[in-house]
């Protein structure tokens, strides 16, 4: 459904009050039940982008001789070579059984467009590629569907009329899929499946360049992002820097950037 189908809700203060409060408690212990997971994530990453040679080695004796191999990276990219070059060395990887004697003279035309359509407009091969180096490293993988539709104007001249008029071209109309980093997906500890979690979402991070844009585009409170700066500006930057760090040791191939 496009943003523009939504249906126009409208709550009262005290409804809106309620919904921030649950929120922010919500989201709050998810994120103090999810610490434990987060070290592990950040730990299993550097284990595979490095390996720490220390000056010397003292096991099973003083200055012993070491040799440090990066076993993880090494098998990771291995297995995520195979399985891509698996899912995209056919050149019509998908399958398309018809239903009725009658279509079977159209199967070899459909398949022909569904490569077509996964490969020009979704792109997914460049999708799993994300996708499968996360799910290989850290057991899980996570992607969401959106429908982007973007516009741009022109102004042409007419030459019946003698001036420039404006026209619309549609530059982007398809479904889009999303890798999402695991650690920006939350849902609460406690549900038993993502099915039956009271709610799901997707922490979107921002530069400042995208905050303060959205602010003079009337998106966000003027005041309330300024609150966010001025803290960040006394409590320093460091936490800041270092929590982003962090966090970007787990994000998948930086395909989009949110």
């Amino acid at each position: 459904m496009l943003s523009s189908e939504l249906p126009d809700i409208r709550v009262s203060d005290e409804d809106r009050k309620n919904i921030s409060e649950y929120l922010f408690n919500e989201l709050t212990q998810c994120e103090a039940d999810r610490q434990l997971l987060v070290a592990l994530w950040v730990d299993i990453q550097k284990l595979y982008e490095k390996v720490d040679i220390p000056e010397k080695a003292n096991f099973p004796f003083d200055n012993a001789a070491h040799i440090m191999i990066p076993v993880t990276a090494t098998y990771v990219e291995q297995l995520h070579a195979r399985i891509m070059n698996t899912l995209y060395a056919p050149e019509d990887p998908y399958m398309v059984r018809p239903t009725v004697d009658e279509l079977n003279s159209y199967a070899k035309s459909c398949k022909k467009w569904i490569t077509w359509a996964v490969q020009n407009e979704l792109n997914m091969e460049e999708v799993d590629y994300t996708l499968l180096l996360e799910l290989l490293k850290l057991g899980n993988m996570v992607a969401k569907v959106i429908y982007t539709k973007e516009t741009k104007t022109r102004y042409l001249y007419n030459e019946t009329l003698k001036k420039y008029e404006p026209s619309v071209e549609i530059m982007i109309d398809n479904p889009e899929v999303i890798p999402i980093p695991i650690n920006d997906f939350l849902f609460p500890i406690s549900a038993r499946s993502l099915t039956e979690a009271p709610w799901r979402a997707h922490r979107i991070r921002l530069d400042w360049n995208t905050i303060k844009s959205r602010v003079a585009e009337g998106r966000y409170n003027k005041d309330a992002v300024q609150k966010i700066h001025s803290y960040w500006s006394t409590t320093g930057t460091n936490v800041y820097d270092t929590a982003r760090e962090e966090q970007s040791l787990i994000q998948p191939s930086a395909l989009y950037e949110f």
